[in-house]
């Protein structure tokens, strides 16, 4: 059990830092195995270790700066990047989200929130609703409606004749907005993804 939610932990870690930490691959490039970790040797002879505890992942670089992801059974995933900010990423069933959505961003009343993520910059929500496809694209396309930014509003449809996947999406100099839909064009069911991040610039 210890080895598989430290490998599972690996795998979250490494899916969060893919754009913030570079491992190499091909000549020069070496790879050191321990028995709590194991280290990147770049091209260049700098280091990143990854040590694997019971419940958590640390993250090394050459500079000393670490990045940690921890598991709890109670509180989901803590997730804390370089740096001082605290992300916290759930994983579950029926979650209840412990924060407010910007703009007042509507849930389908019936939502099965399944994972959330949220920072002082970011906010990630993944839920599944039982109400037919068609009537939540009309409850996201009612909320761009009303709001300021609306003509700012990109809309994706990527679907076909038995399939609907939009993606609504509203970028500004301060923040941006991505709410995607996919589902079944005639059918009960849905999955819908909300993501927003401030300070993208």
């Amino acid at each position: 059990m210890k080895i598989l939610k430290s490998t599972s932990l690996l795998i979250i870690l490494v899916f969060l830092l893919t754009g913030c930490i570079s491992i190499p691959i091909g000549d020069g490039n070496k790879i050191k195995i321990g028995k709590d970790g194991f280290t990147v040797i770049n091209e260049e002879n700098e280091e990143t270790t990854i040590s694997l505890g019971e419940d958590e992942i640390t993250v090394t670089s050459e500079d000393g700066e670490e990045a940690k992801l921890s598991f709890s059974e109670e509180d989901g995933l803590d997730f804390s990047f370089f740096g001082d900010e605290e992300m916290n990423w759930v994983m579950g069933e029926n979650l209840e989200l412990p924060f407010d959505l910007p703009y007042g961003i509507p849930i389908a009343p019936d939502n099965n929130i399944f994972q959330y993520m949220n920072s002082e910059e970011v906010i990630f929500v993944h839920y599944l609703s039982g109400n037919n496809t068609k009537d939540i694209v009309k409850l996201y396309e009612d909320f761009f409606k009303k709001q300021s930014f609306s003509d700012k509003l990109e809309v994706y449809e990527l679907g076909d004749a038995e399939t609907i996947m939009n993606t609504y999406r509203v970028e500004t100099d301060e923040e941006v907005l991505e709410i995607n839909v996919m589902g079944a064009s005639d059918d009960i069911g849905v999955t819908v993804t909300i993501a927003y991040r401030t300070d993208f610039y």
